[in-house]
């Protein structure tokens, strides 16, 4: 069974080679996964879906204090990566797929605006 590190440089090496990222792209990439995912790979731990899950929850609440533009580069960046893990069966369900509800806030100019920070997940085992 592949480490979280191993599987996180196989997603990079996916970016690099089948999806032709820049540079900084990779990087912020790289960046985002192991800000949420630190104590997974400092633990050298054997990849398991749920955990991972449960580990992404805590990098979200996390990142609710960042400007909403640096967090919805972050949601993408694990998006991403659940989708690539769901694509290749490391995982059966891709739990960033499935919100459930979304909050709405108004801007100052009155405009409604969605916050993926306040994404209500499903995370239900299969």
């Amino acid at each position: 069974a592949s480490s979280f590190k191993e599987i996180i440089d196989k997603y990079m090496k996916f970016l690099d080679n089948i999806e032709s990222c820049s540079p900084l792209t990779l990087k912020a990439y790289k960046t985002d996964l192991f800000q949420a995912y630190n104590s997974l790979i400092i633990a050298n731990s054997t990849f398991n879906g749920q955990e991972l899950w449960f580990a992404t929850r805590p990098a979200l609440n996390q990142w609710s204090k960042l400007s909403l533009s640096s967090r919805n580069r972050k949601i993408a960046t694990l998006k991403s990566f659940f989708n690539w893990l769901y694509q290749e069966q490391y995982i059966s369900k891709n739990q960033m797929g499935q919100s459930k509800q979304t909050a709405v806030t108004l801007h100052p100019f009155g405009f409604p605006s969605t916050d993926p920070v306040h994404e209500i997940f499903d995370v239900s085992t299969d």
